[in-house]
């Protein structure tokens, strides 16, 4: 019976390990006009959707084509998510004969509400079907609208003791003239392989709750950690 305890208890562990293995946290960070900070909300992220598995998992297959087709991947309209040709996922690779290969980017010029880090208003849990924040807030100064800056450049993993780690940042201003409730962040990649800002897949979705006076600054920043 001890013996069998201790199996169930290692077994346990095991899955502990396993669960803690990958974080994702995600930090806003409320400013003033002035850049004083007003507010700070850090929460564990519920994020990545199922699509990123799917990226992953075509980046393991890559001599095989039928996994591309878009029934593979949660939303196919053409509507801020998947955009897809001829049954193909063409917006997230390129294909010569039978190898395919995946090209995203994140990078995101200032003023660009498409890709990149991005905010929404809807409050819904996340799921893992999802495939785009469900209100996306657009650039610019008008009514609900945010100014979004140039997406960050990506931190290069930063190994620390049994922790390696890279930070994401976005940052957004509220020019427009009332207050923007953020209720959902998003990160949204590109196809670099087509060097287009048209075609887009969303591959996190998580909720937040910060309303955004007028003249405040919203920064976000998203940590992918590995513990081993």
């Amino acid at each position: 019976m001890r013996v069998k305890n201790l199996l169930e208890k290692l077994k346990y562990k095991s899955l502990e390990k396993l669960g803690s293995n990958l974080i994702i946290t995600q930090k806003l960070i409320l400013s003033d006009k002035y850049g004083k900070k007003l507010d700070e909300q850090f929460k564990v992220s519920e994020s990545l959707v199922g699509n990123f598995l799917q990226l992953l998992y075509c980046s393991f297959s890559q001599k095989d084509t039928i996994n591309f087709v878009s029934s593979n991947f949660n939303g196919t309209s053409n509507n801020n998510s998947l955009k897809t040709v001829t049954g193909v996922i063409s917006p997230l690779l390129s294909t010569s004969g039978s190898d395919c290969n995946i090209e995203l980017s994140i990078l995101s010029p200032a003023n660009n509400g498409s890709f990149g880090m991005l905010f929404g208003t809807d409050s819904t849990t996340p799921s893992p079907l999802d495939y785009k924040l469900n209100a996306p807030i657009a650039n610019g100064n008008g009514v609900g609208q945010l100014n979004y800056l140039a997406q960050g450049s990506i931190q290069a993993p930063i190994a620390a003791g049994s922790n390696t780690s890279f930070i994401l940042q976005r940052i957004a201003t509220n020019t427009s003239g009332g207050t923007i409730n953020v209720n959902e962040v998003g990160i949204y990649f590109y196809s670099a392989a087509f060097n287009t800002y048209g075609n887009y897949a969303c591959i996190y979705r998580d909720v937040a709750n910060q309303p955004v006076l007028n003249t405040q600054t919203l920064t976000c920043q998203i940590t992918f950690q590995i513990t081993t």
